[in-house]
């Protein structure tokens, strides 16, 4: 995946800042620079620092991978994935079994709200039709799908 040049992570900078009303004094503020500072950093007059890209990512709210490489929209691809899906799925915690997430296909499927899944974990639960909701103690079957993240799963 190609790196985007430094001019194009100013302009994602200065469009990320547009689209959330600020103006470069307030974001300068945010990330405890002086306005004249910071404008000749979205001029390319002044460096980019790592530190000064990383108070950017934060105060805009922005992963560095979308500043530097544009991840980001990946990661949305991905939520859409999860919740839009009409397939059942959820996110537990591998170490509690608790549930953590679950899309709206799996509270139709299961007939529980998503505050009653917020209250169990994956194991030992049927649904109110009397089907487990996951076999075993917290292990992937050759029956359910897992997309591993970092710490999570999403299934079934």
């Amino acid at each position: 995946m190609e790196q985007r040049s430094l001019n194009q992570v100013i302009k994602v900078i200065k469009q990320r800042r547009n689209e959330l009303g600020y103006s470069q004094s307030y974001l300068a503020g945010k990330i405890d620079m002086s306005q004249n500072g910071y404008s000749n950093i979205e001029s390319g007059q002044t460096a980019l620092t790592v530190d000064r890209l990383i108070s950017l990512c934060s105060a805009l709210n922005l992963s560095p991978a979308h500043l530097l490489v544009g991840q980001e929209r990946r990661v949305t691809d991905m939520s859409k994935l999860f919740y839009q899906s009409t397939e059942p799925m959820w996110m537990f915690d591998p170490a509690s079994l608790r549930f953590l997430e679950v899309n709206e296909a799996a509270t139709h499927h299961y007939g529980f709200t998503h505050a009653d899944f917020m209250t169990m974990t994956i194991c030992g639960h049927q649904t109110k039709r009397g089907y487990p909701i996951a076999e075993g103690q917290g292990e992937r079957t050759s029956r359910r799908h897992y997309l591993r993240t970092t710490d999570q799963a999403l299934g079934p």
